[in-house]
């Protein structure tokens, strides 16, 4: 949009985009060419409205970090809210101080249904009773390739960051790990990794990578794999 001052990495203003190129736009952080032309102007409001009310804080003792809705069980009462996380976040649950998921103003305690280490995620649940406001599920899309801009969202301290941008870099692991540039922080594991669509991409993990600016998520093929897995076990009621 003509209103919006574009300006490229260096910081001279342009009128126009390239495939490839970096932007800063009003004063946001690098945005590829592929964000702008979607919409980068109703994208991040859009992205901001839909998917944060999804993305929780979540705390054990002094450890802080994110987790996703996933899905509202509402044939139970109280409801059942299922949610993902980074495993090393919330630990193995044993001997290591409750872990405390905050929804509507109020700290809940959690359950734990499964958990895959290798992959540093989690699956557990809270419950809210019918009275309260319903929590808000993120949307799953089917996977992610690789170059599709993306943007992460979760908790430092105990306040919700800004968003944070970045590009599809990399997979490994036959695709269960990819990796974003994204300059996240350590609060936002356990947080979303999402598209323009504001459908999740992956789960924000820790990163051994060592590589500055680079950081690694599940991917949601992988989650989506997962909970099919768990479902044909039972141990939840969706997939």
């Amino acid at each position: 949009p003509e209103h919006y001052e574009i300006k490229d990495s260096s910081g001279v203003t342009v009128s126009s985009v390239v495939p490839g190129g970096e932007y800063v736009v009003d004063g946001d952080p690098l945005l590829t060419a592929e964000m702008f032309v979607r919409g980068v102007a109703d994208t991040i409001p859009r992205v901001m409205a839909v998917v944060k009310p999804g993305v929780l804080l979540i705390t054990r003792n002094n450890s802080i970090g994110s987790c996703v809705v996933l899905y509202v069980d509402k044939a139970k009462d109280p409801w059942e809210v299922y949610v993902i996380t980074a495993y090393h976040v919330v630990g193995c649950m044993e001997g290591q101080g409750e872990i405390m998921v905050q929804y509507d103003k109020r700290k809940r305690s959690v359950d734990y249904i499964h958990s895959e280490q290798k992959h540093d995620i989690a699956l557990l649940k809270f419950q809210v009773q019918q009275s309260e406001p319903p929590p808000t599920v993120v949307g799953r899309a089917t996977g992610c390739e690789r170059g599709e801009s993306l943007y992460v969202l979760g908790y430092s301290k105990e306040e919700q960051t800004p968003y944070h941008t970045g590009v599809v870099s990399t997979g490994k692991q036959s695709d269960v790990e990819q990796s974003t540039t994204a300059l996240i922080n350590s609060g936002v594991y356990g947080g979303a990794t999402v598209g323009w669509d504001c459908l999740l991409r992956g789960v924000n993990v820790s990163s051994e990578c060592g590589i500055e600016g680079v950081h690694h998520f599940v991917s949601v093929a992988f989650v989506n794999e997962l909970l099919s897995l768990l479902k044909g076990q039972a141990k939840i009621p969706f997939w």
